[in-house]
């Protein structure tokens, strides 16, 4: 796999794995999370060092009309390497000042952020979709992680019927 492939990977999977978790622990990861997206953004800035001029990449070997196709050039391997150092802040944000004590919230942020980066290094406009809507309803339930209070819940309803 490339560098590429493993900055969308390593996120959504490290999602996986908290949120298989969660269940289990009433406590939050507290830096793992930091530190899967301090590897996501290595992995970003490799792969935007490698792409010279565009760098296409097809998953499994597929032709791109039926695999997920990635196709990584100056602008999309750097929007993706500026999501990465974002998720990166907020995250560090997120792990001194939310209060929630669920692997849960982690595991929301991590789908959230490994959906942009894929939405930046997609090479078709179906995986585009596919992206743009898993970040969607990532953040529609960011928006209403608080459910006990009214504004959240309010908040993520009105952002969803906007968009």
């Amino acid at each position: 796999m490339t560098a590429a492939t493993l900055s969308v990977l390593v996120p959504l999977g490290a999602a996986c794995l908290l949120a298989g978790l969660a269940p289990f622990t009433h406590r939050r990861a507290g830096w793992a999370p930091v530190l899967v997206m301090v590897a996501a953004t290595v992995l970003a800035a490799i792969a935007l060092g490698r792409a010279a001029p565009r760098l296409d990449f097809v998953f499994g070997g597929w032709a791109p009309r039926v695999g997920v196709a990635f196709a990584i050039d100056g602008i999309g391997g750097g929007l993706a390497l500026f999501v990465a150092v974002l998720g990166v802040a907020a995250l560090a944000v997120a792990a001194q000042s939310i209060g929630a004590e669920s692997l849960a919230f982690d595991a929301r942020m991590l789908v959230f952020i490994g959906a942009m980066t894929g939405f930046c290094l997609t090479g078709d406009l179906f995986n585009l979709f596919v992206f743009f809507e898993l970040m969607s309803v990532a953040a529609y339930v960011l928006v209403g992680y608080e459910v006990r209070r009214r504004s959240a819940l309010e908040g993520a309803l009105t952002f969803a019927v906007t968009n």
